[in-house]
């Protein structure tokens, strides 16, 4: 099975205290969105990022290094990697830059929201659903504006 390095912002840059929060919690519900991508697509996805933070502390910066050099590690196991969003931070130009190292491919991917519309718009066009038209999800489907953080596998959380 190939292995996809799910490479995306973790790290909060914001200032205030909330928005630092509100920063986390976007950055960790774009990596989950990748991996059920990923996963879904039959490949399994590495996202140390989502891992490691669960058992070291990002905040404590020895324990945050202690991380990045771990999933520069895992990044070892990698296939390819594909990086997710806009921003482009520290932690994850050490992981493009070592991909580049070991002569792994590097794919420039859209944000998953903006995959997963596109993937459904490709679907609408080759079936002929018009209620799923330009990237529309149906109406059975929950909207992530509303909806933030629950993904269309039958509303679970991500």
């Amino acid at each position: 099975m190939k292995k996809i390095f799910v490479c995306s912002p973790y790290h909060p840059i914001a200032e205030s205290e909330a928005e630092k929060k509100a920063e986390l919690e976007e950055n960790i519900y774009r990596a989950k969105m990748a991996c059920r991508l990923i996963s879904a697509c039959g490949l399994m996805p590495l996202a140390p990022h989502l891992y490691f933070t669960t058992i070291l502390d990002d905040d404590q910066k020895a324990e945050r290094e202690r991380g990045i050099q771990m999933g520069l590690e895992w990044l070892n196991e990698a296939t390819e990697v594909w990086v997710f969003g806009n921003q482009v931070t520290k932690g994850m130009t050490l992981e493009i830059k070592r991909a580049q190292e070991l002569s792994k491919p590097v794919r420039n991917m859209p944000e998953p929201t903006k995959l997963l519309g596109m993937l459904i718009k490709t679907i609408a066009e080759k079936y002929g659903l018009r209620d799923c038209k330009n990237g529309a999800q149906p109406d059975a489907a929950e909207s992530e504006d509303n909806n933030h953080h629950k993904s269309i596998y039958g509303g679970q959380t991500l």
